[in-house]
């Protein structure tokens, strides 16, 4: 069963977990657009936008054609407004700014943030210290391009915490050769490794910081920003962000 955040006339709001695609990758895999359809016992739903697999928030599907057009033709106009929720583990020279420029692959085949003006990428971040070595931040992308979060985070010297994490996994010999694979020519993590991954990042979700008097889980501290953006999107309810206590 899907966690259902927001279910007008029109369109239905989930909560997509990490680690759940949006399109079917492997045979068997549960197609999530049909088991909502399901769930809601209604004969389709359409996806208007998406989530990468490793990123879990708030995904929007419409209950039928008229509404996919308008919804889609809001994204396309980028009359939508995005807001992400990442973590990181060092403090950026400025905790709020802007970070604009090109993205291009490096000689590795990662993305890398260039003075060019070729694809270029818009995205608007803040930031709140929760402990030493722990840092929220909010992202709004301004532009749609492939992995432009990441870049930018990377850029601004914080780079995302699970792109770290799997750095360090591999320094310290977690993931070795043996778990990595190939399929049609594109090298990936193996099952095994990405089971991994997700225990790691989940036992970092366990960890607890000090806010206004309270240790809270950084999992309870993303859900409890992610409400008050929930209730600003729905409920148009003022969001101040990062005042806790």
């Amino acid at each position: 069963m899907w966690d259902i955040v927001f279910e007008p006339k029109d369109f239905v709001v989930i909560n997509k977990p990490c680690g759940v695609s949006v399109h079917s990758e492997l045979e068997g895999d549960v197609c999530l657009t049909a088991s909502l359809a399901q769930q809601l016992g209604v004969e389709r739903v359409w996806l208007v936008h998406r989530l990468d697999k490793a990123t879990s928030g708030l995904l929007l599907f419409a209950l039928n054609r008229d509404s996919a057009a308008a919804l889609s033709a809001q994204f396309a106009e980028k009359t939508m407004r995005k807001i992400y929720l990442a973590l990181g583990t060092h403090k950026p020279a400025k905790k709020q700014g802007w970070v604009k420029g090109g993205m291009a692959r490096s000689r590795r085949g990662t993305w890398k943030l260039t003075r060019d003006e070729d694809n270029f990428a818009v995205t608007r971040f803040s930031s709140q210290n929760l402990k030493p070595g722990l840092r929220l931040f909010v992202l709004q992308p301004f532009t749609g391009k492939t992995h432009q979060l990441r870049v930018a985070m990377k850029s601004i010297g914080s780079p995302i915490l699970g792109d770290t994490l799997i750095f360090n996994m591999l320094n310290k010999k977690e993931i070795t050769a043996k778990d990595f694979q190939t399929d049609a020519g594109r090298i990936k993590f193996s099952n095994d490794a990405v089971q991994k991954i997700e225990l790691k990042m989940i036992a970092r979700l366990g960890e607890t910081v000090s806010l206004g008097g309270r240790n809270l889980t950084w999992r309870q501290v993303i859900r409890r920003e992610a409400n008050q953006i929930k209730k600003c999107i729905c409920e148009d309810a003022p969001y101040d962000g990062f005042r806790w206590g």
